[in-house]
């Protein structure tokens, strides 16, 4: 990928220039002036950092960007095409179907997949890194379960059509960023609240959202819908979330537990009354402390956490391989150690070889290497055959072992 993801590209060092360029690209609605990007690549980027301004030179940094249908968002300085710009943004709150730029006639559907995309792209092709990971994510998704649709909520920082051909989902649901109360302009610009507020506005009824950097390999992600079932909301925890502050700490000392928390880079909701109070008392909770959660590596995570204490949303925790990271699988165990042990017959101080060992951490230790070590035999077995390959939950080694 080119340097900035490509944003070097759009880039200019004076208005007259910028807006030349834009004026000669159909896709282009304006200029926006920002702190600039220092840019290599020899005399291409020269020239555009001399712009018209020949007595003045600028070195590499070139502060105008080409924008499409997103050019009015955030706290920067645009000049504006009104007529493209009116022609290129989407409507919020509206769905797109995929090939074709209309408003469905029945967006809520029952069951779909759901992604989302922040920010604009800058490159002509609309193949930067983030909706390149997204187009991954989604093709892996629809080779294991073609039969629900798949959405993508927007902001608008890239054109509707431009994006469900780079993302090739069936819809696109634009955002409307006045959904939800966030407390000061600073939180609601924050890409993390931004998510916050999308959750929110699934176009389906019963949804499944995954991260970009997902990737989906057998169908029982299907199973994610079953959970909807009896619950409203269903996400792994993970360990753990880092304060800035002490970043040589791979946990946040100062919060609640250790900063364990639940991880929304895959959820599964079903949209009630008490999900949106969820996601209010979410929103509210990273306002009301924002310098806080701001501090934080997953800050939003955490507000979400604190969040369930508040609101009598069901819950159900997912099995961590629905969610398969080192932080939700295996990574508790540096934070918190082992404080408590449960297994049958410790107190006969019997280890797995029929001796007794009056030691009882020893014996501990025996038995979760044992289980450790065949969950490591379960992973061989789970990835010989790629993914064809058969459920954990009927894997040999996964009978049942009590103690």
């Amino acid at each position: 990928m080119s340097e900035h993801d490509g944003r070097c590209s759009r880039r200019y060092g004076d208005i007259d220039s910028a807006w030349e360029a834009c004026m000669a690209e159909p896709a282009c609605a304006g200029v926006v002036r920002d702190n600039g990007l220092r840019c290599r690549g020899g005399e291409a980027n020269r020239k555009r950092a001399l712009g018209k301004n020949r007595g003045r030179r600028s070195g590499d940094t070139l502060d105008f960007e080409l924008r499409g249908g997103g050019v009015a968002q955030g706290s920067t300085t645009a000049w504006i095409c009104g007529s493209r710009l009116r022609a290129l943004t989407p409507v919020a709150g509206t769905t797109y179907r995929r090939h074709n730029n209309v408003k469905l006639n029945n967006a809520s559907a029952a069951q779909g997949y759901v992604f989302i995309a922040l920010g604009p792209c800058a490159l002509p092709s609309y193949n930067c890194s983030f909706l390149q990971e997204a187009r991954n994510a989604i093709r892996a998704l629809r080779e294991v379960d073609s039969a629900r649709p798949i959405a993508v909520l927007s902001d608008g920082g890239v054109p509707t059509q431009a994006l469900l051909q780079a993302t090739e989902a069936d819809l696109i649901t634009v955002l409307d960023s006045y959904s939800g109360a966030a407390r000061s302009a600073g939180t609601a610009s924050d890409l993390r609240v931004r998510k916050l507020l999308a959750y929110g506005q699934s176009p389906f009824e019963s949804t499944v959202f995954f991260d970009g950097d997902t990737f989906a390999r057998t169908s029982n992600v299907a199973m994610l819908f079953a959970a909807l079932e009896h619950f409203e909301l269903a996400a792994a925890f993970e360990c753990c979330r880092i304060d800035y502050g002490y970043s040589a700490l791979n946990f946040d000392k100062d919060d609640f537990f250790r900063g364990w928390e639940m991880q929304t880079g895959v959820m599964a909701y079903r949209r009630t009354p008490r999900l949106a109070a969820f996601w209010q008392a979410t929103i509210d909770e990273f306002s009301e402390r924002e310098a806080y959660w701001m501090s934080r590596s997953s800050g939003e995570q955490g507000a979400a956490t604190l969040a369930l204490s508040r609101v009598d949303v069901r819950f159900m925790p997912l099995p961590p391989v629905f969610n398969a990271r080192p932080y939700t699988m295996m990574h508790y165990v540096n934070v918190f150690g082992v404080p408590v042990y449960h297994g049958k017959d410790l107190w006969t101080r019997m280890d797995l070889q029929g001796r007794y060992e009056p030691n009882a951490d020893a014996i501990i230790s025996q038995r979760m290497l044992r289980d450790w070590n065949g969950t490591a035999e379960v992973l061989r077995t789970e990835f010989v055959s790629g993914r064809t390959s058969p459920l954990l939950m009927k894997s040999p080694w996964m009978t049942p072992v009590r103690g």
